[in-house]
């Protein structure tokens, strides 16, 4: 039966995924091998460091390593595998206006969210974070 996992750092140079394409593509492969056809890359939506990743960029980054998994998985005779985009918003406040402005990194593009709870614990008034969003 095909596997899909839907939350992945593959994606090279984001938060604590690998830091290269090179270091991306093992990972690729073994999923591939272990019957994995499908991976949505799910860095975080917020780097300590350098702030928002915009979807553009994350997009761009699934794009350059789906060409890349594809030649790999051609040249090698490795079961072929996609790789889709998302990303795992952190739960907060603000996370209900990301969703209304668009800003929010869907899964796949759809209207569906992968959501991470602070390290911490989930607050108890998670459901009003996301309201009706």
């Amino acid at each position: 039966m095909p596997r899909v996992d839907i939350h992945t750092h593959i994606l090279p140079g984001l938060d604590d995924g690998p830091l290269t394409l090179d270091q991306s593509l093992p990972m690729a492969r073994t999923a591939a091998l272990d019957g994995t056809t499908t991976i949505v890359a799910t860095p975080h939506s917020r780097d300590m460091e350098i702030g928002e990743y915009p979807s553009g960029k994350v997009n761009e980054i699934a794009d350059l390593l789906n060409n890349a998994v594809r030649i790999d998985s051609t040249e090698d005779n490795i079961p072929s595998i996609n790789i889709l985009t998302g990303t795992c918003n952190h739960l907060t406040p603000s996370l209900p206006d990301l969703i209304d402005s668009g800003k929010a990194n869907t899964l796949n593009r759809t209207r569906f969210l992968l959501v991470e709870p602070p390290f911490g614990g989930c607050p108890f008034s998670w459901k009003m974070y996301l309201g009706d969003s």
